[in-house]
């Protein structure tokens, strides 16, 4: 049997930088129970991304997992940079954002290396101001997702996100997100909001070791019996056990 998983970072398999080497995420723990797993997800993708990977290899998969990553991400692909290093530059969710972003890049020592990055996203800027049309998106997004409905019926859809920030309007809310978050209220407290701003994520999909086993079971459970309440409303645990610096690395 071969299972096919699309998505973003809550999938994809690439580590995060600086991950413990004995922190393994929900994806490989599928394949450690003795499934044979196919990832096409890829961090900071858009659903247009992981809905155009779905349709390219969906058919030689035996069961298809996909997970549905925020709205109207505007994916980036970023040829220059084959390693992957800038995974922040992926994609931009609203226009506050975008403009906070090419005011942080325009001091960053590396735009000498990559010079095209403010000019991408002040492109991406303009487009937003003067182009785009919010209706139009709004049918896209909702057509992808009827779309892999219809072509794989049997597909397990789970939504990364809640239904406002993902635009996936289904019982079957998994919401890793939420889970990602109990770590980042536990470890920051007061200051949670903030904690990118001076720490990275070393966590396998964003996942403490506890919540990727918890939905690595829950997904194995699925692949038994299909029943797709299996991963609904999981729940979601605190690592307290391990200390901040083991899911997060503070930046210099």
């Amino acid at each position: 049997m071969i299972i096919g998983i699309f998505g973003d970072s809550f999938a994809a398999t690439r580590n995060m930088p600086f991950t413990p080497e004995d922190h393994v995420g929900w994806t490989r723990l599928i394949e450690q129970a003795g499934f044979s797993v196919n990832n096409y997800a890829l961090g900071g993708s858009g659903l247009y991304y992981s809905w155009d990977q779905f349709h390219q290899n969906q058919q030689s998969c035996d069961r298809v997992i996909f997970l549905v990553t925020q709205w109207d991400r505007h994916f980036i692909e970023w040829w220059e940079d084959p390693s992957a290093k800038h995974d922040w530059i992926r994609h931009q969710n609203s226009y506050s954002e975008l403009e906070e972003k090419i005011k942080t890049l325009k001091t960053r020592d590396d735009l000498r290396q990559y010079p095209l990055l403010v000019p991408m996203l002040e492109a991406l800027k303009a487009y937003w101001t003067y182009i785009d049309n919010f209706e139009q998106r709004t049918s896209h997004q909702r057509l992808m997702l009827e779309d892999i409905q219809r072509t794989r019926p049997d597909a397990l859809i789970m939504s990364g996100f809640d239904p406002h920030q993902s635009r996936y309007q289904t019982p079957l809310q998994a919401d890793l997100n939420h889970a990602s978050m109990i770590d980042v209220r536990h470890y920051f407290g007061k200051d949670w909001a903030r904690w990118s701003e001076t720490y990275r994520c070393r966590r396998h999909n964003h996942l403490n070791r506890i919540n990727n086993q918890i939905l690595a079971d829950a997904v194995i459970k699925w692949l038994h019996t299909h029943d797709v309440n299996e991963v609904c409303d999981l729940p979601w645990e605190v690592d307290t056990e391990k200390p901040w610096e083991y899911y997060f690395k503070k930046i210099k």
